[in-house]
């Protein structure tokens, strides 16, 4: 399981909403100002980012809390959103080569926006039925 820290926002239900506790693993922090590269990422971060986990631990709002979400959840949905849909661009293309150029770009990015939309369909499913879904761990 990969785990990460943070903090819980608010709580509904068996639902909780986390912020991530924002770390470097690369050890190149400058005592004085932080972490450059996260420095860097917030310029271009337009809101907070909050998460919703499955809450199992109770954990209320203001509690420190380990996340952690199944690799294979990380490896299937990598799969989902990047693989399938280059995938599908990559046959269209294919596909479309003997019928000249126009039309094999044409399929090919058909083929890429009809796979994008039944990605976003699915996911709307596998999040509803909560399968992929975050899990607070433990308190720390």
């Amino acid at each position: 399981m990969l785990e990460t820290e943070a903090q819980v926002v608010s709580c509904q239900g068996g639902e909780a909403m986390v912020r991530p506790t924002p770390h470097s693993p690369c050890g190149q922090c400058d005592p004085q100002h932080g972490c450059r590269s996260l420095s860097l990422a917030r310029m271009f971060v337009l809101r907070e980012p909050l998460f919703r986990v499955r809450n199992p631990a109770a954990a209320g709002i203001g509690d420190k809390v380990i996340v952690a979400v199944h690799e294979r959840a990380l490896l299937v949905s990598t799969g989902l959103l990047y693989c399938l849909p280059l995938l599908a661009l990559l046959v269209g293309a294919v596909l479309g080569r003997t019928l000249g150029e126009l039309p094999s770009v044409l399929l090919a990015f058909s083929l890429f926006a009809l796979t994008l939309w039944w990605v976003k369909r699915y996911v709307s499913v596998v999040t509803s039925r909560h399968l992929f879904m975050p899990t607070i761990v433990r308190r720390v």
